[in-house]
């Protein structure tokens, strides 16, 4: 039995102004990944908060798909053996995936400032 995959649609019409010009303009695309912030603000005119670690890859010609991996959860265990919060909410089902874009993820370009977005 084959079965077909199909790439995630980008849900940020954000996002996809930046994909679709990194698709078409080799300067920016190096500039995504090299200085990401810097690409962004300088095209855009929109300003990522340096607390939002951004990072751009390309996908090689010998790749069908590339999927990123989410971090490896490890609860954290205060001496006294009471767990933070943070790892209550992932045990209790209320923790975003902090590597995925988008409303149903942990990262909302909605904090994303400036004018150029179109």
């Amino acid at each position: 039995m084959s079965q077909s995959f199909a790439a995630s649609p980008v849900r940020d019409p954000r996002l996809q102004q930046v994909l679709d010009r990194a698709a078409t303009d080799p300067h920016f695309r190096e500039r995504l990944l090299t200085a990401p912030h810097e690409a962004i603000r300088e095209t855009f005119g929109v300003e990522i908060p340096v607390s939002f670690r951004i990072k751009f890859i390309e996908r090689g010609v010998d790749v069908d798909a590339l999927i990123v991996l989410p971090g490896i959860a490890r609860p954290v265990v205060a001496p006294d053996g009471e767990r933070d919060d943070a790892s209550l909410d992932a045990v209790a089902g209320g923790a975003s995936d902090p590597d995925r874009v988008g409303p149903a993820g942990g990262v909302d370009p909605a904090g994303w400032t400036g004018t150029g977005w179109s």
